[in-house]
């Protein structure tokens, strides 16, 4: 299913990676490494949806190298700024 939403909707493979797995697996990883919804101060129930704004710059080695607010202009161009200085790294 992922391989069709992808090719439907133009997804470079080499730019990002689709993934599924086990929902309370997902969910866990994204409230506890990715700290998705941490700043809502709302506790939710491992069930409950999961979403954010934001957007996680990770480098190869899988640290985070910022957190960016989707909704926010100056922070996308932060992103952009972040993105192209890592992109020099490798």
């Amino acid at each position: 299913m992922l391989k069709t939403y992808a090719d439907k909707n133009g997804i470079i493979d080499s730019k990002w990676h689709l993934v599924t797995g086990d929902k309370t697996e997902i969910y866990s990883l994204g409230r506890n490494q990715y700290f998705v919804e941490n700043d809502l101060g709302i506790p939710k129930d491992i069930t409950d949806f999961l979403h954010t704004e934001n957007f996680l710059l990770i480098d190869k080695n899988k640290h985070i190298r910022g957190i960016y607010n989707g909704l926010n202009r100056a922070s996308i161009a932060q992103l952009i700024t972040d993105a192209e200085a890592l992109l020099k790294e490798i």
